[in-house]
């Protein structure tokens, strides 16, 4: 999609306040989150695109939840994954896409 910010960023297209980019490969790209909710703050996506998870196939999901989980291990603390899928969930990017949050005390919803 033209106007889809990690569309541009998984095109190498995005040159406004370029993300850290801490992992990428054929399928997927993980970026630190510009507006990070805690110290840790990472935000994983697909390269092709998908509106929301509910967009994607399922073993898709699965692969990049797996990927996080696997990040998230050195956080010793825990950590916490979270997907807002609609704009009623707080969606604000229409990618789909997975957040891993930690290396703070979390507090807030389960």
């Amino acid at each position: 999609m033209q106007d889809c910010v990690f569309c541009k960023i998984a095109a190498g297209c995005e040159t406004k306040n370029p993300p850290g980019v801490v992992y990428e490969d054929d399928a997927c790209v993980v970026l630190r989150a510009r507006e990070p909710l805690a110290p840790q703050h990472l935000i994983a996506f697909p390269k092709e695109h998908a509106d929301d998870v509910t967009k994607m196939p399922p073993n898709e999901v699965g692969e990049l939840i797996a990927m996080l989980v696997k990040m998230g291990k050195k956080w010793n603390e825990g950590f916490r994954l979270v997907v807002n899928t609609g704009p009623d969930a707080g969606q604000s990017v229409r990618h789909a896409h997975v957040h891993l949050i930690g290396g703070a005390k979390l507090g807030g919803i389960a």
